[in-house]
C-alpha cells in the first residue's frame, strides 16, 4: 500500500469534494462510518486495504493519486465563479477542484514541455473605483495589445492560450456553473474553466470573456470581498465582456436599424448571442428604454431567450493547449501508454474529460489502471 509514501487524507477529501458527497454518502458507498471518513482525510487513520480499494473504485482515482504531494490547491485562493444565486456550495467546491485537477496536469505537463509565457496586462485598481467609462477603455486597450482592433475575434480561447492563459472545457456535475477561474498564487499564471454542457458555444465565449475580465480586472480582490459585493464585481465583469467582444468603433459600423433582424444577420460575425448585442447596443446609448423594451418584447415573443438562430451553426472553441501537449508527451515517447494514469496520477476519464481528447481511441496500448483489480 505505497509504504515509502503517506496516504494523503487531504487528497481523500479533494476527491470527495470533487463528485459532490458527503462524508455520510461516501462512508455508505465503501462500508465505513462518516467519523471513519472524516479520521482518514483529517490522517488521523489510514484505510485498511479493503477500504481503500473500495475508495479508489467509488472515487474514480489510481492508488497513486492517494499518496500524491503534488497538488494544486485553490481552497483559500481567490476564485471567480459565474454561476447562478441558486448553485449551491457543494457544487462549488466541485468545480474548484476540478479546476484544481486541471491545473496539476497542467503543472505535469510544463515539467517537460515549455507552454507559452503568461503575457496579459494588469488594469486591477480597487473594484469600488471601476466605472464603465474604466472599463470601456480597458477592453479597448487589451485589443490593442492583442493586435485585434475593432474587428470580430476569430477564435478567442486561440489567442488566449497563446498568451499563457490555461483553458479547460469540461462537464461540471452540475450546470448552474457556467465557468471559474482563479490565478495560482505559486506560479502566478491563471486558469480558467469552462462548462462545456453550456447551452451555446457564443455564449460559452461570453463566459470566456467574462473570466478575461476578471483576470485583468480584479487581481486584487480578495474571496470576502467577491462574497459580499458579488452582484457589483460580476457586473463589471460581464461590461468588460460586452466591450471587449462587441468593440464600440467595430461594433456600430455593423448596424443600421437595429432590428432583431439586423442582429440576426450579424451573429455568425461577431459570434456573440443577439440577447448580449442588445444589451450592448442599450448601454452604448444606441436604444432607448423603450426600444430596448420593445426588442426585448419581440426577442422573447419569437422564442429566443433559450434557443437563439444558429445556435447549432456557431461550434464552440475547443481548448488546444492541453490535449495537444498530452499528444506531444507520448507521440515523443516521453510517456507512453501504460504511464498515463500513474505520470499524471489520475483516471484516464477524467484526463480525457479534463482534456477534451479520446485518449483510448488515439492511444489504444493505454492501460486503464483503475478498471483493474488493485494490487494492495
Amino acid at each position: 500500500m505505497h509504504k515509502t509514501k503517506p496516504f494523503r487524507g487531504w487528497r481523500l477529501k479533494q476527491a470527495r469534494e470533487a463528485y459532490g458527497l458527503s462524508l455520510d454518502s461516501l462512508g455508505e458507498l465503501v462500508g465505513v462510518s462518516k467519523q471513519a471518513i472524516s479520521k482518514m482525510e483529517n490522517d488521523i487513520s489510514e484505510p485498511s486495504p479493503e477500504v481503500f480499494l473500495r475508495l479508489c473504485q467509488a472515487l474514480k482515482c489510481p492508488a497513486s493519486f492517494f499518496y500524491s504531494s503534488e497538488s494544486a490547491n485553490f481552497t483559500n485562493e481567490m476564485v471567480f465563479f459565474r454561476r447562478l444565486k441558486k448553485s449551491p456550495v457543494v457544487s462549488q467546491k466541485s468545480a474548484r477542484v476540478m479546476a484544481e485537477w486541471a491545473y496539476e496536469i497542467f503543472s505535469q505537463i510544463m515539467y517537460k514541455v515549455k507552454l507559452p509565457r503568461y503575457e496579459l496586462p494588469d488594469y486591477s485598481k480597487d473594484f469600488m473605483e471601476i466605472d464603465s467609462e474604466y472599463i470601456e477603455e480597458c477592453a479597448i486597450n487589451l485589443r490593442d495589445y492583442l493586435g485585434l482592433g475593432d474587428k470580430p475575434i476569430a477564435n478567442l480561447t486561440k489567442i488566449l492560450e497563446s498568451r499563457g492563459v490555461l483553458i479547460a472545457r469540461m462537464r461540471f456535475y452540475d450546470e448552474r456553473i457556467d465557468a471559474l477561474s482563479v490565478i495560482d498564487s505559486k506560479s502566478e499564471r491563471p486558469i480558467i474553466v469552462l462548462n462545456s454542457d453550456k447551452a451555446s458555444a457564443v455564449r460559452s465565449r461570453f463566459d470566456l470573456a467574462h473570466e478575461l475580465g476578471h483576470l485583468v480586472l480584479h487581481a486584487h480582490v480578495q474571496p470576502d470581498d467577491f462574497k459580499a459585493h458579488y452582484n457589483l464585481i460580476e457586473s463589471q465583469a460581464h461590461r468588460f465582456a460586452s466591450a471587449f467582444l462587441l468593440p464600440k468603433s467595430g461594433f456600430k459600423k455593423f448596424i443600421f436599424s437595429g432590428s432583431l433582424n439586423e442582429l440576426k444577420s450579424i451573429k455568425m460575425i461577431w459570434k456573440t448571442s443577439i440577447a448580449a448585442m442588445i444589451y450592448r447596443m442599450k448601454d452604448l446609448g444606441m436604444l432607448t428604454e423603450s426600444d430596448a423594451s420593445k426588442a426585448w418584447k419581440n426577442y422573447y415573443r419569437r422564442g429566443w431567450r433559450g434557443d437563439e438562430p444558429y445556435d447549432d451553426e456557431i461550434l464552440p472553441e475547443e481548448p488546444e493547449l492541453l490535449r495537444r501537449s498530452i499528444d506531444l508527451l507520448i507521440d515523443r515517447g516521453i510517456i507512453n501508454g501504460v504511464e498515463v494514469e500513474s505520470y499524471f496520477e489520475k483516471d484516464i476519464s477524467l484526463l480525457e474529460r479534463i482534456s477534451n481528447a479520446n485518449l483510448k481511441m488515439e492511444y489504444p496500448d493505454i492501460e486503464v489502471r483503475s478498471n483493474l483489480k488493485l494490487s494492495i
